[in-house]
């Protein structure tokens, strides 16, 4: 008979997790999946007004039980999730341990894990132990696991206060913190924030010494606090009284732009495996009310540990899966980031929202043995988010759907009477222009303690360190020339349609220059992609070409590889060239990008020039309303980009850039003749469904993973 107790992933069977979890008893344990969640766990994180609201949040946690039920459905092989994640990012407490114990099966999880080659991260909110003290314990419960593979929310204040350059000591400031003569932090928390912070070299005040202050209150007692203090970390403190509260209020209240970190809000912690204990949250709060202000949180489910990791790995999110066992903080967190979750019952037998306490049980006889959910968790999205992503959908659409057609617009006699190298010099140049002007926009909306984007030292800095972005932008420069040559050997349509064939060239380089994993419907996404393409190129060889046309077909071939591949290349390494230099403004990198795309195109018309003649110079020869509006086009379609994945997503951005194709091939056919061909509507349809494979969204998958006795297992046997 199997064992009730619940464990977190360890409980995969380490030579085969897809027969582990068929084998399962049917009534006990199951990954539970939904559809559309009626309940909002983040609203259960913010604080109250209404006591009713957690009535109502039970109430749709009910509802939530319900559903997750009736949305059940079976997962065929394990081994799917585990070969699409690079990266495993583990919560410690209640998931790894719970106080000084180990929960069973964690280590055999680890090894199996380690030798699928799996990269394995350790991310805790709890703040009591520096990532060093945290080795330690590691090591302690027999767990190889180094340094390096530890994010504690002590390291995320330290590492966040670097990433700000807050000063080391009053005269290390050299701009705004110069001003305000800044140089310490306050610590309301414990040793391993203290540690944190002298290892980053800041000076800080309070930690654990103040536990035993005491504030004795006369007539007209005044309390005085240190005006150099230009930030209050608030964590986890097991030494809390009202003197730090007072202290900390008077630092965030009167000394100017003084910050306010907290390294988490969770409501509760796992200090033994008898009993939730009150967490870091509660320290917080204290602060909040005494101060009516929110904290910069730098610990989960802010996102800042995620890009930290992101960056120093250099992964993409969507190839990570954060392992935890609360909705609330780790779930979201995950969300947040963009990643797989797996949310595990450590040692209980209910999904328990830690806030509103509303419980889902695990002993739902009406469930499958193991369930998935195909849609992520996400909360109720405004009416104003939804409306300005139809705005940039439609707005990429046009965009992109438009620029094969006045490219083919452009041509006079099947040629371009004008330098295409100067359409792209004179794209990029708006674009710089544009750069410069959000710059503006951004510096006069500067906070507190941020650094001003205008200052030279900043410029030049960031600068030196994102020189890479020249690859990149000389592969668009080289790019942004072959659309002009395709145009020479197909019409727009076939253009656009040939454009998807990047996704599979990406996929391909990604796997082999980052090595990156994908499932197996992911790779089968990208054949049903290359076939697509391929029903869609079917007796369509340029005109003027017989069927073994070599000459021309050559070229177009020719042309062809080039145009998917490099562009492809230059993503992939435009990927790694921002990632490598995450804490840079994303303002600035694309002013680098923009500049080095100028100065690379103004380079190819003075070559230009020397075989050609000074009259290539000129680079508004030729030109005409079509090639004008390309320009324009060309610069707002990049523009929007930036927009997208501010305010959008990426997955948003590639499901409208294969909407255009659409347009593009309807646009081509009213305004040219060309032919909407049985062809192009299979093939586009086969597109479409490669793209939505391809582009799945992230799962959350909650897992109910039951540890397998042996002797149990023996028993049953017998």
């Amino acid at each position: 008979m199997l064992s009730r107790t619940v464990v977190s992933v360890s409980a995969v069977s380490s030579t085969s997790p897809s027969r582990f979890l068929c084998k399962v008893n049917p009534t006990i344990p199951r990954f539970l999946g939904l559809k559309k969640l009626p309940h909002n766990f983040t609203n259960c994180t913010t604080w109250n007004k209404d006591l009713n609201l957690n009535r109502k949040c039970s109430t749709r946690m009910d509802n939530f039980t319900t559903k997750a039920s009736a949305a059940a459905q079976p997962l065929i092989n394990a081994d799917e999730l585990i070969g699409s994640v690079e990266t495993f990012i583990f919560d410690c407490d209640g998931v790894i341990w719970k106080g000084d114990k180990l929960i069973d099966g964690v280590p055999q999880t680890l090894d199996m894990l380690r030798s699928r080659g799996k990269r394995l991260v350790f991310v805790t909110n709890n703040s009591t132990k520096s990532r060093k003290q945290y080795g330690k314990k590691f090591e302690s419960l027999g767990l190889d696991v180094s340094e390096e593979e530890i994010f504690a929310s002590s390291f995320a204040a330290a590492a966040y206060l670097k990433s700000i350059d807050f000063p080391k000591d009053k005269k290390a400031s050299n701009n705004l913190f110069y001003f305000l003569q800044w140089g310490f932090v306050y610590v309301v928390g414990e040793d391993g924030i203290l540690k944190e912070l002298e290892l980053a070299g800041f000076q800080y005040l309070g930690g654990p010494e103040d536990g035993g202050k005491k504030i004795e209150l006369k007539p007209g007692f005044l309390m005085e606090h240190d005006k150099d203090v230009g930030a209050v970390v608030v964590g986890f403190d097991r030494y809390f009284n009202y003197y730090k509260v007072q202290y900390g209020t008077l630092c965030i209240r009167e000394n100017p732009g003084c910050l306010f970190i907290a390294t988490n809000r969770d409501a509760v912690t796992h200090l033994t495996d008898a009993q939730e204990w009150a967490g870091g949250g509660s320290m917080v709060g204290a602060f909040v009310g005494s101060t009516q202000r929110e904290p910069l949180v730098v610990g989960k489910p802010s996102t800042f540990m995620m890009d930290y990791l992101a960056n120093k790995f250099g992964i993409l999110k969507s190839q990570i899966c954060m392992v935890g066992d609360r909705l609330d903080t780790d779930i979201l967190f995950g969300q947040n980031g963009g990643c797989k979750t797996l949310l595990v019952l450590s040692g209980a037998d209910m999904i328990e929202c830690s806030v509103c306490h509303s419980k889902i049980s695990a002993n739902n006889n009406n469930s499958k043995a193991v369930v998935r959910a195909y849609d992520r968790h996400r909360s109720d999205v405004s009416s104003k988010t939804r409306f300005l992503n139809l705005l940039l959908v439609v707005g990429d659409c046009v965009l992109v759907g438009l620029q094969p057609i006045l490219v083919y617009m452009s041509k006079e006699d099947g040629k371009f009477k004008f330098s295409p190298i100067s359409v792209n010099f004179l794209t990029e140049t708006a674009k710089v222009f544009f750069a410069i002007f959000m710059l503006l926009i951004q510096a006069r909306q500067k906070k507190v303690g941020e650094k001003s984007l205008l200052s030279l030292s900043t410029f030049v800095q960031a600068a030196r360190n994102n020189v890479l972005l020249a690859v990149p932008a000389f592969l668009y420069a080289i790019s942004n020339y072959l659309k002009f040559i395709m145009q020479l050997y197909f019409n727009p349509a076939t253009v656009k349609m040939l454009g998807n064939l990047k996704v599979l060239v990406i996929a391909v380089l990604l796997k082999m220059i980052m090595k990156r994993r994908f499932s197996i419907i992911q790779w089968e996404a990208l054949a049903l992609l290359l076939i697509g393409i391929s029903v869609n190129q079917l007796r369509s060889l340029p005109e003027g070409s017989s069927a073994m046309g070599l000459p021309v077909a050559t070229g177009a071939y020719l042309y062809t590889l080039i145009f998917v591949s490099v562009p492809s290349f230059a993503s992939v390494y435009n990927e790694y060239a921002l990632k490598s230099q995450f804490e840079t403004s994303i303002y600035l990198q694309n002013l680098f990008l923009y500049g080095y795309g100028a100065i690379f195109n103004f380079l190819a018309i003075l070559v230009t020039a020397i075989f050609k003649g000074p009259s290539s110079l000129d680079i508004l020869h030729g030109h005409s309303r079509a090639t004008m509006l390309l320009i324009c086009n060309n610069a707002a379609q990049g523009i929007l980009s930036s927009f997208f994945f501010k305010y959008a997503d990426t997955i948003l951005k590639k499901y409208s850039s294969t909407v255009a194709t659409i347009f593009t091939g309807i646009a081509s056919a009213v305004l040219f003749g060309h032919a909407l061909t049985l062809n192009f509507i299979l093939g586009i349809s086969i597109v479409f469904i490669s793209m939505h494979q391809v582009n799945i969204r992230p799962c959350i998958y909650f897992i109910y993973f039951v540890h397998w006795r042996r002797g149990s297992e023996e028993q049953e046997g017998g």
